[in-house]
């Protein structure tokens, strides 16, 4: 089923700029706002608000929209169960309207805050065991993960999803639209040069 959505441009927009773009963008009809997740803007006369608060903001000031990032890194600047976590609170808030869109980064805003970016593979390995982490908490129960890079101990989340959160995996390359069939409940993309 096809569904119109609208992305708002976090490395463009005040946050309450983008917060009155989401409140029109529903109010017009559309049925999803996908928000950018960076760390840095394009250029240095953008902007680039912590888009998981923006995201809570917009679930209190939105009733039917679906939302979500589009998308956030889980494996460097973020550790995959504080993804868990947020994407969880923002299920919460927005009463299920929520999904998560996750990928392997970008330079620009994952290594100026943790020195570190690994070879794509090993990044695809990083986001994939990420996935399972997330899941896991998900369910509420504690969790003991121990994984190629990352571990957990008891770890729980206590505000759960309001409902079963679907991950889109972003595919800009066929190697990574295989990992979103076959990890994610779907793809999430943008176009390119014909």
């Amino acid at each position: 089923m096809l569904k119109i959505g609208y992305k708002i441009g976090a490395e463009q927009f005040l946050p309450s700029e983008m917060l009155e773009q989401a409140i029109v963008a529903e109010k017009n009809g559309f049925e999803s706002i996908d928000v950018s997740d960076h760390f840095h803007p394009w250029s240095e006369e953008g902007q680039a608000c912590f888009s998981w608060s923006w995201l809570g903001a917009a679930a209190a000031r939105t009733e039917t929209i679906e939302l979500g990032p589009g998308v956030t890194c889980p494996i460097l600047r973020y550790n995959p169960a504080i993804i868990a976590q947020a994407a969880a609170t923002v299920s919460s808030l927005a009463g299920g309207r929520t999904y998560l869109g996750v990928g392997t980064g970008e330079a620009l805003n994952e290594y100026p805050v943790t020195f570190e970016w690994p070879a794509f593979r090993e990044r695809q390995a990083m986001m994939i065991e990420a996935v399972q982490l997330i899941r896991s908490l998900w369910t509420g129960e504690k969790v003991d993960f121990q994984g190629c890079y990352y571990r957990t101990k008891q770890a729980k989340l206590y505000t759960l999803p309001k409902n079963e959160i679907p991950i889109y995996i972003s595919s800009l390359v066929p190697e990574s639209a295989y990992l979103a069939g076959y990890y994610g409940d779907g793809l999430i993309t943008v176009g390119g040069s014909p």
